[in-house]
């Protein structure tokens, strides 16, 4: 249950940008102002980092030929150490820890494995704004030999990689946002191929599978309308056909894919989710026995009970890995689910998945209900189960005799605080910063999940706690104009609560209805207390979709709430709040995303005054949403987000927005701060440089940058003006990081026009 959920525009599930492909080079000289001289970075204390490696996106091939079956995880921690390769080999009792001595510097963005006659690893890596991928072999998994890359690879994310007999074709992304294609021949000789630009939207990805001469490549991104485009070679790679069929197919989000040998040519699978009428995420997976033609298969049944799923439920999501096959041909997928805390392996049966229980397993896994994961061919017969979520590994056995064995978990939880906001900034020199970490616990084979603060001071000397990390509450506001955010447990669930600071008496319990709150955080604006929260009607996952609430008061003793329908929004398929700012006349502004027409989102947009609240129509289009907002010379400026990329702009009391700015390609924009000029924390995509930024401009209309030098790419924060100081503070996927700007009118002119860059 996310209470800072609000300060995070995209929700939990939005990890931040992940986008690895920079612009299109030019032969321009660089611009890029050196972050070295404005910011300085502040030491962390190390009870709000993570104390164990957290892994993340994970890769696997199984044992074969006496070969170890070997799991590649993205680990950031412990501490503030970046991500970084952290290997598996897979055995009976789990797995254990390898070194593969694969040379890389930087932070590994990407990395995957794949296998037949020999073992390829390909991935990429990224260090001061620079995208550099790597490629290595392997006939033993024990030594490796590095594959030179030719210079025309440079900024080229390489994203996937799939081997057929001894020949390793890899694919990735250009500068240009090109689908490229590498092919290594004999003596490793490398050949590079465009193929077709990636769909329009953020953050595409790509994925291929081969056997024999024949590829199939399949490319997706966030927004894309439709979900999915294709491509196939009958020639290595010499030449492609577009599929035309794909972007028919209702697939919204790319699994994986995977191809074996079949009848002289070769059987495809491509895994996905789609939306079924009601808006909940389904399995989809679209096969082929000619690469060309593909058909749907959504039937995923439990023995001949096609009536169980684990994805019952009105309201409950599902999910499905990446396919693959094991030396038997029996092609399988893991499934999950939002509902349960199950986890099944599905066979295929054209055109049916089934499975049974001794190929599911009933114990709850520690990581949490849709985790990611794959079953891989093991040595002997049966499968190694690998799953992975928040943090937790698991490697599990299906036996020859198809009976699923549970082993403990290779990594520990200690999760890291990856949501945070600025909760006080009116001191001279402080800074308080709430941070927030989720955990996962199961009641009745149900997930749900626990939240436990930290309040942190910021100032120039660095970062430290001010209470006892993992509290159930944490304080807003300055002197004794102050709340507090309770973490209540109504039933065994987690749920928000206040309490307002009496002088006389301390902390007395504030007032009010708030019931079936487990998001928002209190914002000072003009003369009262705003919440922009999250209501649901109950706590399980799979009990009610998320809307808009606020609540509002003058004192913070007594709370008004005004619920979604007392505010004309939309009900019934969901709505998010991406950020609330101040508005001119002491009104105030929530922006966010409502879903209207599943499962298309618009943004939406509540405008406040006093006790009151409205909902205005905004007109923005299908698949957008308002992501941040903030008020500079008397007008409330707000981000949007785009299938075509990011717009700034102007938001009028009566819903009007009016774009001032439409950002570059691969340029996103989080929470703003307003004032004399607008600030936020973006990602940014220049021909020099890739990755987070300071993003700065005096009405929303012309944007200007300076890189913020993280540890992470993946960093998502906000920046309180002291005077001629600033902080900037927020999280990456190691958990807080902080700079000190002594000087902020310097930075401000130092920056550099985005058209210039």
């Amino acid at each position: 249950m996310s209470a800072l959920a609000s300060c995070n525009p995209g929700g939990p599930e939005d990890a931040g940008p992940d986008d690895p492909t920079p612009p299109a080079e030019t032969s321009e000289a660089p611009s890029v102002v050196d972050p070295a001289a404005f910011l300085d970075a502040l030491p962390v204390d190390a009870s709000l980092l993570s104390s164990s490696a957290q892994p993340t996106d994970l890769s696997a091939v199984g044992g074969r030929d006496g070969l170890p079956g070997v799991v590649l995880t993205r680990a950031t921690g412990p501490g503030s150490e970046a991500p970084h390769l952290v290997a598996w080999q897979i055995a009976e009792s789990g797995a254990s820890e390898i070194d593969l001595g694969l040379p890389m510097t930087g932070e590994l963005r990407t990395v995957e494995i794949a296998a037949d006659e020999v073992t390829a690893v390909a991935g990429s890596t990224w260090e001061a704004g620079a995208v550099t991928s790597f490629l290595a072999r392997s006939s033993d998994r024990a030594t490796w030999t590095d594959v030179p890359l030719p210079d025309e690879l440079g900024g080229v994310a390489l994203l996937d990689v799939s081997v057929s007999g001894s020949r390793i074709t890899a694919v990735g992304i250009d500068a240009a946002r090109q689908v490229v294609l590498v092919s290594v021949g004999a003596e490793d000789v490398v050949t590079v191929a465009d193929i077709a630009p990636a769909p329009s939207g953020q953050n595409p990805t790509v994925v291929l599978a081969t056997v024999g001469d024949d590829v199939v490549v399949v490319s997706t991104s966030e927004g894309q309308r439709p979900g999915i485009v294709g491509w196939r070679s009958t020639d290595a790679g010499s030449s492609f056909e577009e599929l035309s069929a794909l972007p028919d197919s209702g697939m919204e989000t790319l699994s994986g894919i995977a191809a074996q040998p079949f009848g002289g040519a070769a059987y495809w699978l491509v895994s996905g989710t789609q939306r079924n009428e009601a808006g909940n995420v389904r399995p989809l997976v679209l096969s082929s026995t000619d690469g060309t033609t593909w058909e749907p298969e959504t039937d995923f049944i439990y023995d001949t009970d096609e009536e169980w799923v684990p994805w019952n439920g009105e309201v409950a999501d599902a999910s499905i890995g990446e396919p693959m096959f094991l030396d038997t041909g029996v092609a399988t997928i893991l499934g999950s689910a939002s509902g349960t805390a199950a986890n099944c392996v599905y066979r295929n049966s054209p055109p049916q998945w089934f499975t049974s229980e001794s190929w599911c397993s009933l114990r709850a896994f520690t990581g949490g209900p849709s985790a990611s994961g794959v079953a891989v061919p093991k040595e002997g017969g049966g499968a190694s189960v690998v799953r992975l979520a928040d943090g937790v590994l698991q490697v599990s056995t299906i036996t020859a005799e198809g009976v699923w064995v549970d082993a403990p978990p290779v990594t520990r939880a200690s999760p890291p605080f990856l949501s945070s906001i600025i909760v006080s900034a009116d001191d001279a020199d402080t800074v308080e910063v709430a941070l927030q970490r989720l955990t996962l616990t199961v009641s009745e084979e149900r997930w749900r999940r626990d939240a436990s603060f930290a309040q942190v001071m910021v100032d120039a000397s660095g970062a430290t706690p001010a209470t006892p990390v993992g509290a159930e509450h944490v304080e807003v506001g300055t002197g004794t104009d102050r709340l507090r955010m309770d973490l209540r447990a109504p039933d065994g669930n987690p749920a928000l609560g206040f309490s307002y600071l009496d002088p006389a008496g301390g902390w007395v319990p504030s007032q009010g209805d708030f019931d079936g709150l487990f998001g928002g955080t209190p914002v000072r604006v003009s003369d009262r207390w705003v919440i922009s929260a999250t209501e649901r009607p109950g706590f399980a996952y799979s009990s009610g979709r998320n809307e808009v609430a606020h609540l509002t008061s003058t004192d913070g003793v007594a709370f008004s709430r005004v619920g979604p329908d007392q505010t004309g929004a939309p009900t019934g398929g969901g709505s998010s709040i991406g950020q609330t700012c101040s508005a001119p006349g002491g009104e105030f502004v929530t922006v966010g995303e409502v879903m209207e027409t599943l499962p298309e989102a618009r943004g939406g947009v509540w405008w406040g005054s006093g006790d009151e609240v409205r909902y205005l129509e905004a007109d923005t289009g299908a698949s957008t949403r308002f992501t941040a907002c903030a008020t500079v010379s008397e007008t409330v400026v707000a981000v949007l987000e785009t299938p075509e990329g990011t717009q700034t702009g102007s938001l009028s009391p009566e819903g009007a927005f009016e774009t001032r700015a439409s950002l570059p390609a691969g340029t996103t924009l989080g929470r703003l701060t307003g004032g004399e000029s607008l600030l936020g924390i973006g990602d940014v995509r220049t021909r020099d440089y890739v990755g987070p930024a300071i993003l700065i401009s005096a009405d929303g209309a012309a944007w200007s940058w300076v890189p913020l030098p993280t540890l992470s790419r993946n960093f998502r924060g906000q920046i309180a003006v002291q005077g001629d100081d600033a902080i900037v503070a927020g999280v990456s996927e190691g958990g807080l990081e902080a700079w000190h700007v002594s000087d902020l009118a310097g930075l401000i002119a130092a920056a550099v026009p985005l058209e210039d860059a």
